[in-house]
């Protein structure tokens, strides 16, 4: 979950989200390493910034302007602590494995952020009310790294949700990535879709939004 070193990657995330409106000094907590040659911040820290930061480029709106955010597999946390540093005022709902779970608890106790926060919570898939037209559902290369018969259960759940910010790998295990989120697109008709390619990475994003 951690990048421990320099890498032409995230070398290009840092020139990206550098001088923007998203802050990279990095948490204590965890002892993150330094990013070399920026030791104010880690390769994760950055990694997440940019994900947040295309977001905000093509969505027009930044990840902390919801009022409801759904995290499939949070890993440690890092992307809710960016949230709520960012001025997240609303409920941020994590689903993960509870080895997992306890890390993110772990963690997000640990940050300024985000300490004794009391609106980070784990429920199961579950549609959200109609009507609610601010609310957000994220996945960061974990949906796409889950059995697809697991991520059938979720495809209701996320076609609830107003915006939609996906990162898939192409193919994982054997399952062909491309196939399985096109299909999900034309699941979700109400949402405006748009993919694109991470320019430095073999990886995509996809973002779909509910028109009001």
């Amino acid at each position: 979950m951690a990048i421990t070193g320099r890498t032409p990657e995230v070398d290009v995330e840092l020139r990206v989200v550098r001088g923007s409106d998203w802050a990279l000094a990095e948490d204590p907590a965890g002892c993150p390493a330094p990013y070399p040659g920026s030791p104010h911040t880690s390769g994760t820290l950055i990694h997440h910034v940019y994900h947040c930061h295309q977001f905000q480029q093509v969505a027009g709106r930044s990840i902390a302007s919801f009022d409801r955010i759904c995290e499939f597999g949070p890993g440690y946390g890092s992307v809710a602590r960016l949230a709520f540093r960012h001025g997240f005022k609303g409920r941020y709902y994590g689903y993960d494995l509870p080895e997992f779970q306890a890390l993110q608890r772990y963690y997000l106790r640990s940050v300024a952020e985000t300490r004794g926060a009391s609106d980070w919570q784990y429920e199961t898939p579950n549609r959200l009310p109609d009507g609610d037209v601010s609310s957000l559902f994220l996945a960061f290369w974990s949906l796409s790294e889950t059995p697809a018969e697991d991520r059938e259960q979720w495809v209701e759940s996320i076609s609830s949700y107003s915006h939609v910010f996906l990162a898939y790998q192409f193919n994982f295990e054997g399952v062909d990535n491309r196939k399985w989120f096109a299909r999900l697109a034309e699941r979700l008709p109400d949402h405006q879709w748009e993919t694109w390619k991470i320019p430095h990475s073999p990886d995509c994003y996809m973002l779909g939004i509910r028109p009001v």
